[in-house]
């Protein structure tokens, strides 16, 4: 079986008191993949049979626009109860296209229904739901160099590589004087850091890759072209993990650049297409 999440359309939250710190919730097109995920796996009224299921699905429109595997529950706290009923939220990860369950029901129709979630039988497709360590797209070799930024699914080790360059980054400036607060969760950059008069937003990258690219979201180019010469991007490459999953950066190499994006710097990795925009044939 699986769950079907019906989106709305996108609605800005107040980071400061909505659940895990999101800045909004619902379905956006132009947002990366894990980036929709995180901000609408919680928070649902579900019940004790959810942890039985594998698979999510979020559709918008009727159809089916994120596919992820289902790998725990958790609960949200009695603060964000509604009506006294009890609220959880989603633990998992999200299934990219060259997997075998994302290719079978992402872009699908889904019926309608005033229910904010449904259940659909999916049981001949759980067994492809394997462990959160396999990547789903393109498997992440820890001993391997490679030229761009991977994606790491399991959620813990992509927080702990996150973590690793935001921190770095925010002891760069901070050595220097300036006076930083981290914001990852508020808006398109990562923390804020000020001296006198001076303002600089951070923008922290980690990768197990050499860094020579890494991967920006479409926000993040925009304020950062709205901003010229206050923005600046840290990039901590290089970075491993020990047997025990713990990050080990011995190796690892950490440049302070300008960012300032320009057009040819910026190469397209994936296009969303309106299939709905074209008269079938």
């Amino acid at each position: 079986m699986s769950i079907n999440f019906k989106f709305v359309k996108k609605d800005p939250h107040d980071s400061f008191s909505s659940w895990n710190n999101r800045p909004w919730a619902g379905w956006d097109p132009l947002a990366e993949p894990e980036e929709v995920w995180e901000y609408n796996r919680g928070v649902w009224r579900l019940g004790d049979d959810a942890r039985d299921e594998k698979i999510a699905t979020f559709s918008y429109g009727g159809k089916i626009v994120l596919v992820a595997a289902i790998t725990g529950i958790e609960e949200v706290g009695p603060e964000f109860y509604k009506n006294g009923k009890r609220r959880r939220a989603l633990q998992g990860y999200v299934l990219h296209p060259g997997h075998p369950v994302h290719d079978e029901l992402h872009g699908s129709q889904v019926r309608k229904g005033r229910r904010e979630f449904n259940y659909h039988d999916t049981s001949h497709l759980d067994h492809l739901i394997s462990d959160p360590e396999l990547y789903t797209g393109k498997i992440i070799d820890h001993e391997a160099e490679v030229d761009s930024q991977g994606r790491i699914v399991n959620p813990e080790l992509r927080k702990k590589i996150e973590d690793a360059a935001q921190i770095r980054l925010e002891n760069h400036y901070r050595a220097q004087g300036w006076e930083v607060d981290d914001v990852r969760h508020d808006g398109p950059f990562d923390a804020i850091a000020k001296k006198g008069d001076e303002v600089r937003y951070l923008e922290a990258k980690g990768t197990q890759s050499k860094g020579s690219t890494v991967i920006v979201t479409n926000g993040e180019v925009n304020h950062a072209r709205e901003h010229p010469g206050e923005c600046v991007i840290g990039i901590l490459s290089g970075l491993r993990f020990t047997d025990e999953g713990e990050i080990d950066d011995q190796d690892a190499t950490f440049v302070v650049r300008e960012w300032n994006p320009r057009d040819e710097d910026l190469q397209a990795i994936d296009y969303r297409w309106d299939s709905t925009s074209t008269p079938g044939i």
